[in-house]
């Protein structure tokens, strides 16, 4: 997260389902090359799933992808491409698993160790919680990516459970779409809209059944070439762990950050200091990142949102959103909801003479009616 000098380092992810943005675009009437280029990225790129991408640029074409198409749900069929194979060697781990729940617990033990933008975690108390939460302080609007994710988790979850597997309730954080029927027909469930995290419920017995062994066994890098989180990534590490206590409502003070580290509040000053880092800095930065992807992304309430971040009091919330904004939360987001939309029109997305095509591809594609897991080659 941060070099030597304080530089931050942008987090990286690993390309996977990333590679079925252009076969979707075309499907829309737009040059996918035009659309890469016009965010600095190299169509090259998308032909290989372990290729390392910035996760703030990845979240970025995904909500931008959705305006140029005028697709909602774009991000669900990005995530409906998933299989165990497009995972790597996550993928490859949970396919040698004795049941589904190993299986799940090796796929979010990859991405812990691996994935600096987001973070997966399995809640365990009652029923099964799967949860994804987008830690990139970069990333504004994380509604579409995390569509994708969720709708991937869908995928590999009924890959390990077979056909018959359907969540209780799926929990989204992003404002209720114009057609709630595409995520309905996906999950399979009741889903719940203007959530502050994304979140899959379901029954444990899930976990318990023995794996299907159908599946093809994955293959590719280890981690899209990323190197793991280690002991010596001290800010990565925080930040990581602020933002899963921060998603499981959680105390987020340096003592309690410091003891799930397994180590002392002065221990962690100092660990910090060393990457010029300081512990209120990086909790400022991973809290207010969430209040702004709720803010943009949620239809929730700014008193929902500060009891969200840990704040007892709205009028707190707004002082330090203010302090470090230079504005009151009502306002930031008054002034994001002028830009959804404009990315279509400033973009040279070029032939969209021909959108019926791809109207008609998600519409057969998105409800689980239509493809198989590799079905965004086209219509």
């Amino acid at each position: 997260m941060a070099s030597a000098g304080g530089v931050r380092e942008k987090p990286m992810i690993r390309l996977g389902l990333g590679v079925a943005v252009p076969a979707l675009l075309r499907s829309f009437g737009i040059e996918p090359a035009a659309f890469l280029g016009a965010h600095g990225l190299d169509i090259a790129r998308f032909d290989d799933p372990d290729e390392s991408i910035a996760y703030a640029a990845l979240a970025d074409l995904a909500s931008d992808a959705a305006d140029a198409t005028g697709c909602e749900h774009f991000g669900l069929l990005v995530g409906r491409t998933a299989d165990l194979r497009t995972l790597g060697a996550a993928g490859r781990d949970a396919a040698l698993a004795q049941n589904a729940g190993e299986a799940l617990r090796h796929v979010a033990a990859r991405f812990d160790a691996h994935d600096r933008g987001a973070i997966i975690a399995i809640d365990e108390a009652d029923d099964i919680a799967l949860s994804y939460t987008v830690i990139d302080p970069e990333v504004v609007s994380a509604q579409t990516i995390i569509d994708g994710a969720m709708a991937a988790a869908m995928c590999i979850l009924t890959e390990l459970c077979g056909p018959a597997f359907a969540p209780s309730l799926v929990c989204l954080p992003r404002r209720v779409p114009r057609d709630k029927g595409p995520y309905a027909r996906v999950f399979k469930c009741p889903v719940s809209f203007d959530e502050p995290t994304a979140r899959m419920h379901f029954d444990r017995r899930w976990l318990t059944l023995p794996l299907r062994r159908h599946a093809s066994m994955p293959t590719g890098d280890a981690s899209g070439r990323l190197p793991p989180i280690t002991h010596g990534d001290p800010v990565a590490r925080v930040t990581v762990e602020i933002g899963r206590r921060l998603a499981a409502g959680m105390d987020v003070s340096a003592d309690s950050v410091a003891r799930a580290l397994g180590m002392s509040r002065r221990t962690l000053h100092r660990e910090l200091a060393r990457s010029f880092r300081t512990y209120h800095s990086i909790a400022d930065e991973v809290r207010f990142a969430f209040a702004k992807r709720l803010l943009n992304d949620t239809g929730m309430s700014l008193t929902e949102i500060a009891a969200e971040l840990g704040y007892s009091e709205l009028s707190a919330f707004t002082r330090a959103f203010a302090r470090s904004f230079g504005t009151c939360p009502s306002a930031w987001r008054g002034r994001r909801r002028l830009v959804p939309g404009e990315t279509a029109c400033r973009i040279n997305t070029g032939d969209r003479s021909g959108p019926s095509a791809g109207r008609a591809w998600h519409e057969t594609s998105s409800d689980g009616s239509g493809g198989g897991p590799h079905s965004a080659a086209g219509p």
